[in-house]
């Protein structure tokens, strides 16, 4: 929407003019926040930068699993278990729309970005992005839109959140 292309867009663009943002730069990114989890920030790195690249489409299939990962990690690391028993006596791993929709995950983030994922995610109005992406049902006219965009900018802010730089500068 009028975000990604009044927003989002320009700034990459800029972003892509006046640095040369390596994978090196976005691993030390990934690496330096706390919020990702330590095994995860090589995939969390590659995501990030082929956003940067503009690759949004292949950003995203990296990314999505691993939001779905982190918010599963988030709720682990609170002490809350993920793991549902099925009818048949079968254990599974809560889905992403079970983890967002978990009372405590709410609380955990930030205001505003349950409210994003949840319409990147759940919102039947929304993008429905998980399905869409791991189903196959991306269309070709549908990989640069808004709402992958907006996902990937969303997951550079989860990066950017908490920060524990205290190296060289980024740019150096």
């Amino acid at each position: 929407g009028l975000y990604v292309s009044g927003v989002i867009e320009p700034g990459l663009t800029v972003l892509q003019s006046e640095h040369h943002i390596s994978l090196n730069h976005c691993r030390r990114l990934a690496t330096g926040s706390i919020l990702i989890p330590s095994d995860r920030t090589e995939a969390w790195a590659k995501g990030i930068y082929l956003g940067f690249k503009g690759e949004v489409f292949e950003a995203t299939h990296i990314l999505v699993p691993q939001v779905e990962n982190w918010l599963r990690w988030l709720l682990q690391s609170s002490g809350y278990d993920t793991i549902v028993r099925e009818k048949d006596g079968t254990d599974v791993q809560m889905s992403m729309e079970t983890l967002l929709a978990h009372p405590a995950m709410k609380d955990m983030l930030i205001e505003g970005l349950w409210y994003e994922l949840s319409y990147l995610f759940l919102d039947t109005h929304g993008a429905n992005l998980r399905n869409s992406l791991l189903h196959g049902l991306l269309a070709d006219d549908e990989i640069n839109t808004s709402h992958l965009y907006s996902f990937w900018h969303l997951c550079f802010r989860v990066v950017m959140l908490s920060q524990q730089l205290e190296h060289e500068p980024i740019d150096s």
